[in-house]
């Protein structure tokens, strides 16, 4: 699954890798141009699916667009 995330801004950007850290993926983000990135989320045992949720909510929240591929 691909979590891709859109306006990304001067003023949220640095908020983008704490949100991702909240489920383990801040050093996951691959940005696709500057205002638009994405996470890979593998299925595996080691991912927290409460704290990807949790991120998920962060994410829109703080006014992030968020789409799941």
């Amino acid at each position: 699954m691909k979590v891709l995330i859109g306006n990304i801004n001067i003023d949220n950007y640095h908020m983008l890798s704490a949100l991702a850290g909240i489920a383990g993926f801040d050093r996951s983000i691959e940005f696709t141009c500057e205002i638009s990135a994405s996470i890979e989320i593998m299925e595996d045992d080691f991912v927290n699916k409460a704290g990807i949720l949790k991120m998920l909510d962060e994410f829109i929240e703080n006014d992030f667009s968020i789409n799941l591929v």
